[in-house]
């Protein structure tokens, strides 16, 4: 558009010997719609369809009015050039070389008009459906309503030697990217308002974590994250005596400050801490929402924004970690997955910034290795380890070597296993 209106015609029609003719003729309002339209508007709206998103944590504008918007507006422009060019032309001619009076030319080249009319309707479709399509989904996406998986990029799973208590503020600046696949957000909305807890279920590197996170920044809630592991005591997240400076004071542990400040508490792992944790959890399951914490002598009540969520992988735990129903039954249970290939593709692209051809053959090679069930992997490639991939790739790294060195070498040990998975990279890339 922009070589075309400013450079081509622009030129064309800046030349002395077509300018003695044209200046001032409808010639002239074709070479400036598809100039001001290519040079100009295009770049703007390019810049708030692509930059924007990226910079904002906005939704992307993948969507039918978009496409409708991109077409129109462009066809529309299109034909609008042509129209003022075939009456410019026109009005060249019979005006400037025949002679002929203003007025009546204009009444010679008034069936073009007509065209320029209709051409100019679709432009306006295109332009209202861009901007139906930016309020709809240029909304920061803390302040959009719906969806829910995606990436868990910081799913720290069951890591660690004793509990750790993170807290991630409420974060007041861009929402982290989370790409919905389902009705997750929604459910998750609708248990905080209910004052019930969540217990998200699924594999490693789905989206769990991730997912929190996002609920977090949407409620302007402080996230308090624990770590669990087979170290975790009733102590490590209630609280203990410390001796400081000769004084001897009381330190909240993760769970008691969540509770305190009317937090989101996410328990990371939950199978994996030792049965006394869990026991102290009960109490904030259920209809009373308290938490007696005993070395302090001490009964917190949950304030109304409190909310407890918890995450486990059930696919490899099984026998003394899983889970017991008195336990599950207390929670609001969320089942996450890998996502479809073309939204997980979306999620890698989006998520890393790589190329989208990039992103479909990483989600192809982990499509193929979760359908070999007999290699006897414990956990097949996640998303997260596409990212992984994703990322050095756009580092430089050539695809098979990246892909070796953060898809098969984190999944297996074996020798003959890990031979396999290098020929499927081979075959994909």
């Amino acid at each position: 558009m922009s070589f075309v209106g400013a450079g081509f015609l622009g030129f064309a029609h800046t030349l002395p010997q077509v300018n003695m003719y044209t200046h001032g003729t409808l010639v002239t309002a074709m070479h400036g719609h598809m100039a001001f339209w290519g040079a100009y508007a295009m770049l703007i709206l390019a810049i708030i369809t692509y930059a924007m998103p990226l910079l904002s944590g906005r939704k992307l504008y993948d969507t039918p009015s978009a496409t409708v918007a991109f077409w129109a507006s462009n066809i529309g422009m299109i034909a609008m050039t042509l129209a003022f060019g075939v009456a410019g032309v026109t009005q060249v001619v019979l005006e400037r070389r025949m002679g002929m009076e203003f007025l009546a030319v204009q009444e010679e080249v008034e069936v073009h008009f007509w065209g320029l009319i209709l051409a100019a309707s679709l432009f306006t479709v295109g332009v209202t459906a861009f901007i139906y399509n930016f309020i709809r989904h240029g909304l920061p996406k803390g302040e959009v309503q719906g969806g829910a998986p995606a990436l868990d990029a910081d799913d720290d799973e069951g890591a660690g030697a004793a509990a750790s208590g993170t807290r991630a503020g409420r974060r007041r600046g861009v929402m982290p990217y989370y790409r919905a696949t389902g009705r997750e957000e929604e459910v998750f909305l609708a248990a905080h308002a209910e004052r019930l807890p969540v217990l998200l279920k699924g594999p490693t590197g789905c989206g769990k974590s991730r997912f929190v996170e996002a609920m977090a920044h949407r409620l302007e809630r402080e996230l308090v994250t624990v770590a669990c592991n087979d170290e975790t005591s009733a102590a490590d997240l209630l609280g203990r005596w410390l001796v400081r400076g000769g004084d001897t004071v009381w330190q909240d542990g993760p769970v008691t400050r969540a509770v305190r400040e009317g937090a989101i508490l996410y328990l990371d792992e939950v199978a994996e801490a030792r049965e006394d944790v869990i026991v102290v959890l009960h109490p904030l399951t259920d209809h009373r929402r308290e938490l007696f914490v005993d070395r302090h002598a001490e009964q917190l009540v949950a304030p109304p924004e409190f909310q407890l969520v918890a995450s486990f992988n059930p696919g490899y735990r099984r026998g003394p970690k899983e889970l017991k129903p008195s336990t599950r039954q207390r929670f609001v249970g969320i089942d996450f997955t890998y996502p479809e290939p073309a939204v997980e593709a979306e999620i890698v692209a989006r998520e890393v910034g790589i190329e989208a051809a990039v992103a479909k053959r990483l989600v192809g090679l982990a499509r193929k290795v979760r359908s070999l069930s007999e290699l006897g992997l414990a956990e097949t490639v996640s998303t997260r380890l596409l990212v992984n991939a994703a990322r050095l790739i756009r580092a430089g790294v050539d695809p098979r070597v990246a892909c070796v060195h953060t898809v098969v070498a984190p999944l297996t040990d074996d020798p003959e296993v890990a031979g396999a998975l290098r020929d499927i990279v081979h075959l994909v890339f």
